[in-house]
């Protein structure tokens, strides 16, 4: 699974920044995870903006232990930046993180963030086996 890291709030968002939280997951060493990366964007036609670094995205090997410990990681995170950040599941799916969170709070969180997910990828595979079949 992969997902999205990003700052949240109305500031800009440097990629120094960026490349701090990259790091500090980096040398959290969590099993499960296994690639932490920034991620730039890429141009729509007609728009500027190639190669912008708007977030970071870890991927993780299982969904319940890895990504309960990525977020109690970011939660220590944000509470040393005073910061919130966004964790973005792949159907788009948001969570705030911030430094209120409680241990229990995250696990809750996470295993309702991990059925959401699973939810939204048990509709793309239908969809895709739809289109299939029509030939579309």
């Amino acid at each position: 699974m992969k997902v999205k890291l990003e700052f949240s709030g109305k500031k800009i968002t440097t990629k120094e920044q960026l490349l701090t939280l990259k790091t500090y997951i980096d040398k959290q060493n969590i099993t499960g995870v296994k690639k932490v990366e920034l991620t730039k964007t890429k141009a729509k036609n007609g728009e500027m903006g190639e190669g912008i670094v708007p977030s970071v995205t870890a991927l993780v090997s299982a969904v319940n232990g890895p990504l309960t410990a990525l977020a109690s990681a970011v939660v220590e995170f944000v509470k040393n930046m005073r910061s919130e950040v966004k964790l973005i599941g792949e159907s788009g799916q948001e969570l705030c993180i911030s430094a209120k969170l409680k241990k229990d709070d995250i696990v809750e969180l996470i295993t309702l963030f991990n059925a959401n997910e699973a939810k939204a990828r048990k509709k793309r595979v239908t969809k895709k086996e739809k289109v299939t079949e029509t030939g579309s």
